[in-house]
């Protein structure tokens, strides 16, 4: 495991990742149902001004194309995620995995894959305090490498059966894989819908990276799709 320090960088042993605390909820519950309060069509126009939301709307490549550059992302290494996620995750029992689901459904997620199917470290919207801009580095979440996961960690969907639902953005790009021999793989759900905060996520997550000099990569999911589907259905 890395400490990650603003000037420095050193490997520690025997160290203990700190997981996921059931107890933040309580905190988080009021920033959960403002997130929520987002998707009505009454929702007031000043807050969505201050968080930075825009309606749902389906991207044009142009559009895609120039947020990308916005993020620094690779367009080899970016997907649209699109309605099928939708339908893949109403597979599951509701009763049983409505926490799993409503983590999954969320707009702007980050998922620490490494090397393996399912994610160590886990950062989504609703578990991030802050107004207007949410903290994705509170509570020291960033301090080691892999990080801290601010999210509870489940085994729902794995690397392969998310990126089945992922098309690619360009032509060239391949089907990924996570093994060994990979590089770290780190998933970033985005969207123009929330871009401001997708944006910062963006920034943590690449300077994290960039400090634990670790070999990685970063493969951006758009979503805007799914949600301007959900906005039109009847």
């Amino acid at each position: 495991m890395l400490i990650l320090n603003s000037d420095m960088i050193k490997p520690t042993t025997g160290a203990v990742r700190r997981s996921f605390n059931p107890s933040t909820m309580n905190r988080l519950l009021p920033l959960a149902t403002l997130a929520a309060l987002l998707f009505l069509s009454s929702c007031n126009a000043v807050l969505q001004g201050m968080l930075g939301y825009h309606q749902p709307k389906r991207l044009s490549e142009k559009q895609h194309t120039r947020l990308l550059k916005r993020l620094s992302a690779e367009q080899d290494q970016s997907y649209v995620l699109d309605t099928g996620y939708y339908y893949l995750l109403n597979i599951f029992d509701t009763t049983e995995k409505r926490l799993q689901k409503k983590n999954h459904y969320q707009p702007i997620q980050a998922l620490y894959f490494g090397h393996g199917q399912y994610p160590e470290a886990w950062f989504i919207n609703c578990y991030a305090p802050g107004f207007p801009n949410l903290d994705w580095a509170g509570d020291g979440h960033f301090s080691t490498f892999p990080p801290h996961t601010a999210a509870p960690i489940d085994s729902l969907l794995s690397f392969d059966a998310l990126m089945r639902e992922a098309t690619a953005f360009t032509a060239t790009s391949q089907q990924p894989q996570v093994a060994p021999d990979q590089a770290y793989t780190v998933v970033v759900f985005w969207n123009r819908m929330m871009f401001r905060q997708c944006r910062r996520l963006n920034n943590v997550v690449r300077n994290h990276l960039g400090q634990s000099g670790v070999p990685h990569r970063i493969l951006y999911i758009n979503n805007d799709n799914l949600y301007a589907f959900e906005v039109s259905r009847p």
